[in-house]
């Protein structure tokens, strides 16, 4: 067996406690990218991102500090993600919706403007000037 000194106990246990350490910061930043990644899906879903960038700031700063706060953050950023990327899909349906209702709303007025407009106009002017009288 072999005899370890004090000193040589202590930088064993620190070592021991630092890479520890390393391991969850590195488990934090593999989490945080993960988070990254699910909030780029949400916002290309049209989804509001803001409070889930905020959270995400918040994890990166506290990332070294407290890993396991970090994580913790990371990991509810992704799943408040997946929500807002759905809202964001239905946004986006909604919006498709009034889109479309309001081009054929305005193309069948502009057919109809078409087809009718002419001739309420010619039978008001007839009516107003029935009469006048051309002489030659």
């Amino acid at each position: 067996m072999i005899k370890l000194s004090c000193t040589s106990k202590l930088c064993l246990i620190a070592l021991l406690i630092m890479s520890a350490l390393l391991i969850n910061v590195a488990q934090a930043g593999d989490r945080i990218t993960e988070a990254y990644k699910a909030v780029l899906d949400a916002d290309r879903a049209g989804g509001n991102v803001t409070s889930l960038v905020e959270k995400l700031n918040r994890a990166i700063e506290i990332k070294k500090v407290d890993p396991k706060a970090a994580i913790k953050l990371a990991d509810e950023v992704i799943a408040e993600s997946q929500e807002v990327k759905e809202r964001g899909i239905s946004s986006a349906r909604q919006s498709l919706i009034i889109k479309s209702t309001a081009l054929a709303s305005s193309l069948i007025l502009a057919v109809a403007a078409y087809i009718y407009l002419p001739r309420a106009i010619w039978r008001f002017w007839l009516k107003r000037r029935k009469s006048w009288r051309v002489e030659v």
